[in-house]
């Protein structure tokens, strides 16, 4: 009797098991977010990306990187009120973090970095310019600055600032990622 009742906890015991780990991997698969890879101008090689290794705080810097179907460089366009728009980071699979554009004197001023998008809309909030070569410039809309990566390699900065020519302002959704 005492074997039967301990094979029955044991089977209970294992599908419950079960049951927890099958749970967790159709919550982590339904956090899995699609969205967009920016290339960054030119050869589209570099792709705006959060800076470390997956990881979201407060200011963390964006970057471009090698092109890669990573969560670092997952973005999701979210819906802002007025026409606008939120670029938000898919690392954490909830679009917690926005681009945000650092507007304390310093040497940070006008940097382009992540920070979480509640308390935060105004600083978050941009326009979409659309060209005719299919590219896009994003602009903070209340400051009137321009999403422009530093140069052409890996770990070049991404700052706000002019839209011209000398500098990398023009960004690319060239590719639909799931991570």
């Amino acid at each position: 009797m005492r074997k039967r009742v301990t094979k029955r906890v044991l089977c209970l015991c294992a599908v419950c098991i079960l049951c927890v780990a099958l749970s967790l991997s159709a919550f982590a698969a339904s956090r899995a977010k699609t969205g967009w890879r920016l290339g960054a101008y030119g050869d589209q090689t570099y792709s705006l990306s959060v800076y470390g290794n997956t990881v979201l705080s407060p200011n963390r810097n964006v970057v471009i990187y090698q092109s890669q179907n990573i969560t670092d460089q997952l973005w999701i366009q979210q819906t802002a009120p007025n026409g606008l728009y939120y670029l938000v980071s898919g690392i954490d699979g909830y679009g917690t973090y926005a681009l945000n554009i650092y507007r304390y004197q310093g040497a940070n001023y006008l940097n382009c970095d992540v920070y979480p998008l509640s308390g935060n809309e105004r600083d978050a909030s941009i326009e979409i310019q659309y060209e005719q070569n299919s590219s896009r410039h994003f602009k903070s809309y209340y400051y009137g600055y321009y999403l422009v990566a530093t140069g052409a390699s890996n770990l070049a900065n991404v700052k706000w600032g002019s839209r011209d020519y000398v500098n990398y302002s023009d960004w690319w959704f060239p590719v639909s990622i799931t991570a």
